[in-house]
C-alpha cells in the first residue's frame, strides 16, 4: 500500500506478534492512516522516524520501560527535542493508572489500552494528531487541547485573562473564549474549580500559588 501526502504515518512499536501485524493491517486498511514500519523493539526509533517521516509512534509501555528503565523522560525527551512535532501514544495491557500523570508530564499524548477497539484506536490516532490528548481515566468531555492546556497551566499560575493573552500573544476575547472551553468541558464555574479538576486530571503538575 502507497501513502498519500494527507496520511498520518504511524510506528508502531510492539512485543506481541499478533497485535502488531493485525493493527498494522488494520490501519493500513483505514483511509488517512499508514504504517510504514512496525518492531517488536525501539532500537534506532530516531532514525525510523526520520526515513518515514511519521508523525505519530504507538508504543508498547513495556518495551518502553525494557529499554528506558529509568524514566519515561529518557524515551520522550530525544525524540520530542529532534521531532518537536511528533504525537507519542503508549499502549498497555495492564492496568497503570499512575503512568497517566507520569506519561503527560513527559510529553505523551496519550495512552490506549486492551479495551480500546481497533476502530477506537484509530479514533484516537486521529484526536491525537489534532492536539488532542487521550488517557484511559479521562472522561471524553475533559480532553483538552494543547492551547486549551496552555490556558489552563497559566489560569494554575494565577494569571489573568489579560495577563494570559499578553503571554500567549492572544487577544483578551480568545483567552476568554477558551476559558469558557475549559469551563464547560469540566463542567465547573470557577477558575479555581478548573485548576483542581485539572491537576486531578494530570494536566497541572504543580498548583502556583
Amino acid at each position: 500500500m502507497k501513502p498519500v501526502l494527507r496520511d498520518i504515518k504511524i510506528i508502531i512499536i510492539n512485543r506481541h506478534r499478533s497485535y502488531r501485524e493485525g493493527l498494522h493491517f488494520y490501519l493500513n486498511q483505514q483511509e488517512g492512516f499508514y504504517v510504514p514500519y512496525s518492531a517488536s523493539s525501539s532500537q534506532n526509533i530516531i532514525h525510523k522516524i526520520k526515513k518515514h517521516n511519521s508523525q505519530i509512534i504507538l508504543v508498547d509501555i513495556e518495551i518502553m520501560k525494557k529499554d528506558y528503565p529509568t524514566s519515561i523522560e529518557n524515551f520522550t525527551v530525544p525524540l520530542l527535542d529532534k521531532y518537536p512535532n511528533l504525537k507519542i501514544l503508549f499502549h498497555t495491557t495492564t492496568n497503570l493508572p499512575h503512568y497517566n500523570k507520569l506519561s503527560f508530564e513527559a510529553g505523551v499524548k496519550g495512552i490506549v489500552t486492551k479495551n480500546n477497539s481497533l476502530q477506537e484506536i484509530s479514533t484516537i490516532i486521529k484526536s491525537v494528531n489534532q492536539g488532542m490528548t487521550f488517557f484511559p481515566t479521562f472522561e471524553h468531555n475533559t480532553l483538552l487541547t494543547d492551547n486549551e492546556i496552555q490556558i489552563l497551566k497559566n489560569i494554575g499560575e494565577g494569571k489573568t485573562n489579560k495577563e494570559i493573552a499578553h503571554r500567549l500573544y492572544y487577544s483578551t476575547r480568545t483567552v476568554e473564549h477558551y476559558v469558557t472551553t475549559i469551563f464547560n468541558k469540566f463542567e465547573v464555574s470557577s477558575r479555581l474549580q478548573a485548576v483542581l479538576k485539572g491537576i486531578k486530571l494530570g494536566y497541572i503538575s504543580n498548583f502556583h500559588d
